[in-house]
């Protein structure tokens, strides 16, 4: 009897422990101990670099990070976000199966670092090494995009691009986009504004894009539907 007693105790001891960890696991995770194991492991599958100022999680509240920076030398990009927000918790996400359901990203600013035409020139000036025998053949490999749909809010975003020497131009500005993607075949539709650098036009304008039956996640392969788009002032763009 005294055995069975202490069997039904430590397992409701155990049971105890594990609900208190589970609970305390986003805290966990999110802590400044953390943090620097989670950004390693979320690089190591990046092509750049992450960095996070902070972050907080929860089973049942949204997901929210703050002085997100992402450094990507060889592809020429770099970017900043304030905020990224989503409106699910950890446990909505699990269960969601992919819907993300809505994600607010604040004041992003995206910079594309462009490369020295002279440079360009002497990389096409130099013929290509010829290769050895037993070398394989270098294949790219396809990037990798997740099944993952919902709404997608950006606000306050700023285009601009770099030379060599420093010097940055702001191509667009006050941008807000809006993509609403309910599920993994359904229509995608969107909605943008924004205006040029220099403040003299605005563009704004909405369409949609209907994902391939075969291959939902190729983008090359969806049907677009003819966008909807003002422009105002001497504001150059390329609508799809």
């Amino acid at each position: 009897m005294k055995k069975s007693s202490l069997v039904i105790s430590l397992a409701v001891g155990l049971l105890v422990v594990a609900v208190i960890f589970i609970a305390l696991l986003p805290a966990i995770v999110t802590s400044d101990t953390m943090k620097p194991f989670v950004i390693q492991k979320i690089n190591q599958q990046l092509p750049g670099d992450l960095q996070l100022k902070s972050w907080s999680a929860g089973w049942f509240g949204g997901i929210e990070a703050q002085g997100i920076a992402y450094d990507n030398p060889a592809d020429g990009v770099l970017a900043k976000v304030s905020g990224i927000k989503s409106e699910k918790g950890l446990l909505g996400l699990i269960v969601a199966g992919g819907n993300l359901g809505t994600v607010d990203i604040s004041d992003p600013a995206v910079v594309f670092i462009i490369s020295d035409t002279a440079d360009a020139e002497d990389s096409d000036a130099i013929p290509p090494s010829t290769p050895r025998p037993g070398d394989a053949p270098f294949e790219k490999k396809d990037a990798f995009i997740p099944g993952l749909y919902g709404t997608l809010n950006i606000t306050n975003g700023t285009i601009s691009t770099a030379g060599a020497d420093g010097g940055q131009k702001v191509v667009a500005r006050n941008l807000d986009l809006m993509v609403d993607a309910p599920g993994p075949k359904n229509r995608i539709t969107y909605r943008f504004s924004m205006e040029s650098g220099d403040g003299s036009g605005h563009a704004s304008g909405k369409g949609s894009l209907v994902p391939a039956a075969d291959d939902p996640l190729d983008m090359q392969k969806s049907n677009r539907v003819p966008t909807s788009a003002s422009i105002i002032g001497s504001l150059k763009t390329r609508l799809p």
